[in-house]
């Protein structure tokens, strides 16, 4: 049997969590939708990770500065999976922060990608079908497709393949010069 709400949001970014949100706290039965984790781009793949990433490479090479007040620091062993790690680990405490709100709210998160089969339903695609009076769509950003280099996450990666990787590589060229591009 589908579930019926007043307003069903398509996407958990910034956008799609705060409508769910504040609608709840507006009295209407809200539903939240997400196929990734709660956050959007900015949170999970872009703004957070990045600028944890840089904040990070500030802070070792602000080590290399100790020796002129008399401090002998070895910068020689960088283990790049452990800086990827925490800056994984900071975007998914954020993540965890929105479902936290989500259910403080009592606003139900759905996990799975969503269609719209007709007016008023939504499918997901584990089968689940819900009903909403109102659908809301905020479904954000991805990265652009350049004809000729498609993304495999090997050799042609987008920012999301980008900031998941575990070591660094030797070089690199990025296409691109939006806001994750160029930080």
């Amino acid at each position: 049997m589908a579930e019926q709400y007043d307003i069903a949001v398509i996407g958990a970014g910034p956008g799609g969590y705060v409508a769910g949100i504040r609608a709840a706290q507006l009295g209407l039965k809200a539903c939240v939708i997400e196929k990734d984790a709660p956050g959007g781009v900015c949170l999970n793949w872009g703004c957070i990770p990045s600028k944890n990433l840089i904040h990070q490479a500030d802070e070792f090479l602000a080590l290399s500065h100790m020796e002129k007040v008399g401090v002998k620091i070895d910068c020689e062993g960088l283990d790049y999976s452990k800086v990827q790690a925490n800056s994984r680990g900071v975007a998914q405490t954020l993540s965890g922060g929105i479902r936290g709100l989500l259910r403080k709210n009592k606003v139900p998160l759905k996990q799975g990608s969503a269609s719209i089969v007709a007016p008023g339903k939504i499918q997901l695609d584990s089968g689940e079908v819900i009903l909403a009076k109102h659908i809301i769509v905020a479904t954000g950003s991805r990265p652009m497709l350049v004809p000729g280099f498609e993304f495999d996450e090997q050799r042609v990666l987008s920012s999301n393949g980008l900031l998941a990787m575990t070591e660094l590589p030797k070089s690199m060229v990025i296409l691109g010069g939006g806001v994750i591009g160029c930080e």
